[in-house]
């Protein structure tokens, strides 16, 4: 049966509890199993046992149950297990305060990254008998899961969070060695340290100071509740995760003054991160693409948001130049970057072929003005050559411009950059002729 394991905030983990970039194929014939912690889910029990829920594990208030005789059945497990979470602003999914850890703003925590010991104790399972009755009522078109395990149990959890750039590396180099003593995270990294536990009671009064394992054994005891709740697809019907990829993670590389590093990158939304020292970098795409903040010169944390509607490709400078038109190079020192790209599973308008061959065109024409701006001859002879192999192209253009906003937008910024190189030229008839062509 393929499994997903969900937590923070809708965060993907395999086996080991890392991040996995990808989902499970599952076959449409098979049931399909979701697990997530029971944070969030405060009053369910084994009474809730057969209730529909979304695909976002909403449940369907007043909906029917998909089967009419439920009998639960319990099965002895005493497990204990121990996981290892990392969430970061890379990992983050707008799933609901129902996956958050208690106290983890996971959502709201856009420079810091959490990592998180995850300690559980499963004192048993309480599961739907497989001989119950199949409901005669059809499950609504929104239903996906329906709850078929409940976990009984303990958890505790330990969690650091602190700025993702200065100290993830350190705190994930800590975690790796097995050491979760919060002491020890504060001395070797700037981090802040919360305890929150499920299913425990503090029988010392000293419990909110424990800053490890040990201590926590000590001043807690285990009163089994629900903890970790097991949804099922209903029969043929086929659930399709929402998952986060991180498509580029660079650390700590170098790029000397006035180099540029690039990425291709398919259509879709992107969350961009891009730190750089001493001085600063500069974030340029190639194709359709709109950012909800706006490109700056040089700086040394670039974080945005952007939607790529074509085949794009990101480049990064250490920006040598300080604007297109500089006539002399500003020099400086050798950069060191990072870089995270993360594809949201958030849906963008994709350019069909005949939007993406305008596209093409328009910024094949910005790039060339730009770049024969202090030859306005040539100017005029490219842009020229440039039109007369793209006739069909240029009145499409005029027939597809008004077609979507985000097209509009992409040609309204190309304009604003050609605008200056054409200026240059403004005494040029061939200049003039040439652009006089496009309309």
């Amino acid at each position: 049966m393929g499994r997903v394991v969900l937590a923070l905030a809708g965060l993907a983990v395999g086996s080991r509890g890392y991040a996995v970039a990808d989902p499970p194929a599952h076959p449409p014939t098979r049931a399909q199993t979701v697990e997530v912690l029971a944070y969030g889910f405060p009053t369910i029990d084994e009474r809730d046992l057969g209730v529909l829920f979304t695909a976002d594990l909403s449940p369907l208030d007043g909906g029917p149950r998909l089967y009419d005789n439920v009998k639960p059945k319990r099965i002895a497990r005493h497990e204990v297990d121990k996981h290892l979470y990392r969430a970061s602003e890379m990992n983050r999914v707008d799933g609901g305060g129902q996956f958050l850890f208690v106290g983890l703003d996971v959502q709201q925590t856009e420079t810091h990254d959490a990592l998180v010991f995850h300690s559980h104790e499963v004192k048993d399972v309480i599961a739907i008998d497989d001989s119950s009755q199949r409901s005669a009522v059809e499950p609504p078109p929104t239903a996906v899961f329906y709850l078929a395990e409940i976990h009984m149990g303990s958890t505790v959890d330990l969690t650091m969070e602190s700025d993702y750039v200065e100290n993830a590396q350190t705190l994930s180099a800590l975690f790796a060695q097995g050491n979760v003593s919060a002491s020890k995270a504060k001395a070797v990294a700037t981090s802040t340290v919360n305890l929150h536990g499920l299913g425990v009671t503090d029988i010392t009064g000293e419990g909110v100071f424990s800053t490890d394992l040990d201590q926590i054994r000590n001043n807690f005891r285990a009163d089994p509740a629900p903890i970790e709740l097991v949804f099922r697809t209903i029969p043929g019907r086929v659930y399709e995760p929402k998952m986060i990829a991180r498509v580029v993670n660079e650390t700590a590389f170098k790029l000397a003054d006035t180099k540029v590093r690039s990425w291709n990158l398919q259509p879709g939304k992107y969350r961009v991160i891009g730190t750089s020292a001493p001085n600063g970098l500069a974030i340029i795409w190639n194709g359709a693409v709109e950012c909800d903040e706006p490109a700056e010169a040089e700086a040394q944390r670039v974080a945005t948001t952007c939607a790529v509607h074509t085949s794009a490709t990101l480049l990064i400078r250490n920006p040598g130049i300080s604007h297109d038109f500089a006539d002399e190079l500003t020099t400086g020192p050798t950069e060191t970057m990072n870089l995270f790209v993360a594809r949201l599973p958030d849906p963008v308008e994709v350019a069909d072929a005949d939007t993406t061959r305008v596209v093409n065109f328009f910024d094949a024409l910005v790039a060339t003005t730009i770049r024969d701006s202090k030859s306005c001859d040539k100017m005029a002879s490219e842009v020229n050559a440039l039109i007369d192999a793209n006739v069909e192209v240029v009145a499409l253009s005029h027939r597809l411009k008004n077609s979507a906003e985000w097209l509009t937008t992409h040609l309204n910024n190309g304009l604003a950059r050609l605008k200056p190189a054409v200026q240059r030229c403004a005494s040029s008839d061939l200049v003039k002729a040439a652009f006089q062509r496009l309309h």
